[in-house]
């Protein structure tokens, strides 16, 4: 299932303190520590009131008004405190999505003032690069910062940041000399803030950088985590890095020690209940998991990893019971749904993701009051900017286009949509990541730029309703020539053909509203027809326009009024299958699967058991591949597909099922593979994934025939597609490919 989310309306009084500026006058810090490492006892209390950096995130407005309340309290006592500063940063840079880039531009402004009434205090040119997150500041900031006080830790840590992000890809042999160096002074400066140094574990240092350092970290977390509980999971993730598969079960045997030490503390905050969970599930203590899973439940029913959870086991449910998700639940599965969320939001009122999914409950089922439906879309759309992060759709989007096919609310659609709007320009100025493949890049730009012509129809559509017919006929013209300049051609039969053809049933499903509205039914029946034929296939999910055979029964209505017969309607329907694409493809021509060619590129990969596979030893077989990593959603859905592949194929010697895996953490795997009951092959992979097939996405899955060379591609997995279909469909082009070689 897709979760997505709604808009926060901030009160006048968290609006005032919010970006009011720090009043109190800030003395140069003092220098009785100079390195900047230790918290000092009434400081760490005010912290740990506060919440460390994740914690922040889940805070409704009110809570995090009191707060940054606290911090700034504290900062009239301890003016020239680092930690303080850190935290009230962190209260801004975690803020509601609909005010985050003002306020961060108000507090940006407020640290550089700092900075230049503090020429001279590392500390200032420190906290001005966190804040303001640019490479070149950072650079200038961290040069500044080491160069006016070397025994400043936190400017050698700012100049292994700033190398990073300089770099472009790998760090070449002088850059991991210069970031090891500082990287190595910071956490001789520093030994009590470990999570600080193995943050860049992934892109500096090697085994013998850090072999030697692990003992004295682990000596120092199980002796006093305190607020640096979460180095406990940076630490474990690099010895797995660090270790081959083979002695993975040695670093199980430290971590199930190191959860031990934990579990003895008697901790009940959330970061620490989140760690010993963790480390539980790495050692292979499942049960000892699930016990502290669920105490986080009591504790925090509210906090977004437990929310994340109760929805994606509603989904697990649906699923066992022969559902295929959520999206394609019956209407007693959606009346059950609907029940389950009342109890979920009488737990958590201020949770988008519950109001968002009862809306969708209420949307699937017939005969919801309209009334409720207008409440519970606004209540969602106003928590939708106390969501931290960006969904797809928006979910102001959403509730738009739920209102506009309801015909409710029609007044808030133009408000939603310029705030989906304004919410997909700030997408834009951040960019894309310069290390997504060429052909990724390209994908999310056309992704954007139908989102842009989805709010376009939504506007089309809602002004039709209200009766302004104009604007209605030049947003729709708009579109269709926005549509024509994005169509992807008639060679072109994948699923970007298929995605293009549901807008384009959107435009004349559109169309055909204008007409009615005008009083044109011939029209409106022609433009529902070609709305039918437009669209050749239900991908699941909510549309942009008409659900498969909505429009034709809508056609047949309106032409059965007018007295038509059904030869002339099937006169028309031919009619409308010329204009909108003569050489349109059969059904069946379209598929999640689609051709590939390039060998697959050499390796030599260790599985989760410690067996090394070369790909030399695969030719000769017909070869499934897939791509996935435990974090991914689709990728469980499609990973139970895949070891039922593996179970089909058992005993057969010319066929081969085969996974590599790309989590960062290659300890999560085996324990995860045990727990799912899966008994394919899962390479160690990540590396050869982005450096050698250059995956950005997953699950991404190829079809290889006996040379190794990769036939078919599938990006992505529908959930839509029943299991027994996939397999199917796999085990035909499999086939196909059986003993092939060029």
């Amino acid at each position: 299932m897709t979760y997505s989310a709604g808009r926060l309306l901030l009160v006048s009084t968290v609006l005032f303190v919010l970006v009011a500026p720090l009043v109190t006058p800030v003395a140069a810090f003092s220098q009785a520590d100079r390195a900047g490492c230790e918290v000092e006892p009434s400081v760490a209390a005010v912290l740990d009131q506060v919440g460390e950096y994740t914690e922040l995130y889940d805070l409704p407005d009110e809570a995090r008004q009191d707060r940054l309340d606290l911090v700034e309290r504290a900062l009239v006592e301890h003016p020239d405190d680092l930690f303080l500063h850190r935290r009230r940063q962190d209260l801004y840079r975690t803020a509601s999505k609909d005010r985050k880039d003002e306020l961060l531009e108000r507090i940006r402004q407020e640290y550089t003032q700092l900075r230049d009434s503090h020429p001279d205090d590392p500390r200032y040119h420190y906290l001005l690069a966190r804040i303001v997150q640019d490479v070149e500041v950072e650079r200038e900031a961290a040069e500044a910062a080491v160069e006016l006080d070397p025994e400043f830790a936190w400017g050698h840590l700012l100049m292994v940041s700033s190398i990073l992000r300089a770099a472009d890809g790998p760090l070449g042999a002088e850059q991991q000399k210069e970031a090891r160096t500082h990287l190595a002074r910071f956490m001789e400066l520093c030994p009590s803030q470990p999570f600080g140094g193995l943050v860049y574990s992934d892109r500096v240092g090697d085994a013998a950088f850090w072999n030697p350092r692990i003992p004295e970290i682990r000596a120092r977390l199980r002796e006093a985590p305190g607020d640096q509980v979460r180095a406990f999971s940076l630490l474990w993730k690099l010895e797995f890095q660090l270790a081959g598969a083979a002695e993975h079960g040695k670093v199980r045997e430290r971590v199930a020690e190191d959860a031990a030490a934990l579990a003895a503390l008697g901790s009940e905050r959330r970061p620490f209940l989140e760690v010993l969970k963790e480390g539980y599930k790495l050692a292979g203590m499942a049960e000892k998991a699930t016990e502290v899973e669920a105490r986080m439940r009591e504790l925090s029913p509210c906090s977004r990893d437990v929310v994340f959870a109760t929805l994606e086991q509603w989904d697990r449910q649906d699923e066992a019971a022969g559902d295929a998700g959520v999206e394609g639940a019956s209407e007693v599965d959606w009346r059950s749904y609907e029940e389950a969320t009342r109890r979920w939001i009488a737990t958590c009122p201020e949770e988008y993701m519950f109001w968002i999914t009862r809306l969708r409950a209420l949307d699937h089922l017939d005969g919801s009051d309209p009334q409720e439906i207008v409440s519970v879309g606004n209540r969602a759309a106003d928590l939708y900017g106390q969501f931290r992060g960006r969904t797809s759709p928006s979910g102001f989007d959403e509730v738009a286009g739920i209102f506009v096919d309801r015909g409710v609310a029609l007044d808030r659609v133009g408000d939603l949509l310029d705030k989906a709007d304004a919410e997909a320009e700030q997408e834009r100025v951040r960019g894309i990541p310069e290390d997504f493949p060429e052909e990724l890049r390209r994908k999310i730009e056309r992704g954007r730029a139908y989102s842009d012509v989805g709010r376009s129809l939504l506007r089309a559509r809602s002004a039709a309703l209200r009766g302004e017919l104009e604007a209605a006929r030049g947003l729709l013209d708009e579109v269709r020539d926005r549509l024509v300049e994005l169509d992807p051609g008639d060679e072109e039969k994948g699923r970007e053909r298929l995605g293009h053809g549901l807008y384009e049933s959107a435009l004349w499903a559109a169309r055909a509203d204008l007409a009615e509205a005008e009083g044109r039914l011939p029209d409106a029946v022609a433009d529902l027809l070609r709305a039918e034929a437009a669209s050749p296939a239900d991908l699941g999910g909510r549309r942009p326009g008409p659900a498969e055979g909505e429009a034709r029964h809508r056609a047949v209505e309106l032409w059965t009024g007018l007295g038509g017969t059904e030869e002339g309607l099937a006169v028309l329907e031919g009619t409308a299958l010329s204009d909108v694409d003569g050489d349109q493809p059969a059904l069946a021509d379209y598929t999640a699967w689609e051709p590939a060619d390039g060998l697959l590129p050499a390796f030599e990969l260790t599985d989760v058991s410690g067996t090394v596979w070369k790909a030399e030893a695969l030719k000769g077989k017909t070869v499934f591949a897939s791509a996935w990593a435990t974090w991914c959603g689709p990728c469980q859905r499609e990973l139970r597909a895949v070891q039922a592949l593996q179970e089909r194929f058992q005993g057969r010697d010319d066929v081969l099922v085969l996974t590599l895996n790309m989590d960062e953490n290659p300890g999560v795997v085996a324990p995860y593979m045990t727990e799912k009951g899966f008994t394919f092959p899962a390479l160690l992979a990540i590396d050869y994934l982005r450096q050698e097939l250059g995956v950005a996405a997953i699950p991404e899955s190829w079809i290889l025939d006996a040379t190794l060379r990769r036939r078919f591609v599938q990006q992505g997995f529908d959930s839509t597609t029943a299991e027994a279909d996939w397999i199917a469909d796999v085990e035909e082009r499999m086939g196909t490919l059986e003993g092939a070689s060029q």
